[in-house]
């Protein structure tokens, strides 16, 4: 998910972000993200976790379900590049300076973080999902890649990269059990730094056009919000019945035509596609 990241922050444009009026602002982040949000996990929750009480719910809230962790996440995110008046550079190093810390309290890799009392075990569970803090700099990253990326790294760039990213690699799998935190956390951070530091390499390539994967891109929240549900459905009911391959194969074909055909039927009824996370649609020419 560390690479996603570093593209969510390199796909935004924090000078255009920055000029947006505040209820522009609320309405392309705080509307077209959080309420599909806030409709899934009222969805997955229900379906998938047991909630017998007001706490239960909230800690929904705050631990979201398998993968509604991303959504909220890029949300502060965002509202952190959007109000506050840094540099890329010093927007990196701020976010930086949060993770590195936020991966010493919560751990990484087999190494499962700073003791606390019992006090100080409440507070930590209290601040919620912990890649609110450790994912920071990776969209801390992506946006400094937005704006200087294609200085600093040419296209030679690319061979240099992927070989300091596959050493990270072998160094992080194997040292993966290690106790020493910052091994762990070091290794945890060049490997994905030097893998998405081609995006802009790759974005200056003449983009190969394919139309599913397109249509993907274009609604990829809806997308990322609902497929989850055909396949924990499908490990349910499925997957004990038939073969592993055969059910993930199927599952992932059966993913795609039921949400291309749910997307298709609300194009007539428009109300749904902020509900569902689709993007809105254009009214047709007169």
């Amino acid at each position: 998910m560390p690479i996603f990241m570093v593209l969510s922050g390199y796909l935004i444009n924090v000078d255009t972000l920055r000029r947006l009026p505040l209820r522009d602002f609320f309405e392309k982040y705080a509307v077209r993200l959080l309420a599909p949000w806030l409709i899934a996990i009222v969805v997955y929750t229900a379906i998938f976790v047991d909630v017998n009480s007001p706490k239960d719910f909230f800690a929904a809230i705050l631990y979201p379900y398998y993968h509604l962790w991303y959504v909220p996440v890029l949300f502060v995110y965002v509202v952190w590049v959007y109000i506050n008046r840094f540099s890329p550079v010093l927007q990196f190093l701020s976010l930086a300076s949060v993770s590195v810390l936020a991966m010493a309290i919560f751990g990484q890799g087999n190494w499962s973080g700073f003791e606390f009392s019992d006090f100080g075990t409440a507070v930590v569970r209290a601040l919620g999902d912990k890649r609110l803090y450790t994912m920071a700099i990776f969209f801390g990253f992506g946006v400094f890649l937005r704006k200087y990326g294609a200085q600093f790294l040419a296209n030679r760039s690319a061979v240099t990269l992927t070989v300091v990213a596959s050493v990270a690699a072998v160094i992080y799998q194997a040292l993966f059990y290690s106790v020493s935190p910052v091994i762990l956390i070091l290794t945890f951070i060049v490997l994905n730094l030097a893998l998405s530091s081609v995006y802009p390499h790759m974005f200056s390539l003449r983009p190969i056009k394919v139309p599913i994967l397109y249509l993907i891109g274009i609604d990829s929240l809806y997308f990322y919000l609902w497929h989850p549900l055909i396949f924990m459905t499908a490990r349910k009911l499925i997957y004990p019945m038939v073969p592993i391959p055969v059910a993930m194969t199927g599952t992932t074909l059966a993913a795609i035509g039921i949400l291309f055909a749910v997307r298709s039927a609300t194009r007539r009824l428009h109300v749904l596609d902020a509900a569902l996370g689709l993007q809105p649609r254009m009214p047709a020419p007169a």
